[in-house]
């Protein structure tokens, strides 16, 4: 398990085996991150997130409460995850993404974070 400087693990968060936090990364409450879980810089997982094993999160992803990926998939940098939200497939960079399975409903241009 690696946790990057700057970053903030709350209260009742599971972590299992090869985590790995990047820099100022917040997990929050109730969160769990299961094996092989790497997240880029600057990421925000609410409370009661779910990351199933071998999920990789993009740089300054927000991952809503208590959404959940399922094993395997990627989450793209600067993405937004709706509250409640089953990522069932990869995410994109820079989209905003709701919903059971969920669903694209906004695009960003790159560097949208910057403004």
């Amino acid at each position: 398990m690696h946790i990057g400087p700057g970053c903030t693990v709350c209260a009742e968060v599971h972590l299992t085996t090869d985590i790995t936090l990047a820099r100022h990364v917040i997990v929050n409450t109730g969160a769990t991150l299961s094996h092989d879980v790497q997240v880029d810089d600057y990421v925000t997982i609410a409370p009661g997130a779910t990351l199933s094993g071998a999920v990789r999160v993009g740089e300054g992803a927000d991952l809503g409460t208590r959404c959940t990926a399922i094993q395997g998939i990627a989450i793209g940098a600067w993405s937004v995850v709706g509250a409640g939200a089953v990522l069932t497939a990869a995410v994109a960079p820079n989209v905003t993404v709701v919903g059971i399975p969920a669903k694209i409903i906004k695009s960003r241009a790159a560097g949208w974070h910057l403004e």
